[in-house]
Order: structure tokens, then sequence, then C-alpha cells
């Protein structure tokens, strides 16, 4: 009983931590493409 709560336990962490880690690395993205668009823009205007 106690191992499959810690199973439990073990399981919902990496399901939290690899929403955490996909949410990151989309801001990460995101963060990206709005400096690379920027940029663009620069060139584009200079």
């Amino acid at each position: 009983m106690g191992k499959w709560g810690g199973n439990f336990l073990e399981h919902q962490l990496c399901q939290n931590f690899k929403l955490w880690q996909s949410a990151y690395r989309k801001s990460d993205v995101l963060g990206l493409l709005g400096v690379l668009e920027r940029e663009r823009r620069d060139s584009e205007e200079g």
C-alpha cells in the first residue's frame, strides 16, 4: 500500500514536472520568436 502511494506521488511529480517543463519551453520559444520578430522589423526599417 505504502509503495503504491509512493509510486502515485512520484507519478504526480513527474507529470507536474513535464507540464512545467513544456510550459517553460513554450514561453522560452515565444520569447525567442518575439526577439527575432523585433530584430527583423528593425532591419527592415533601417
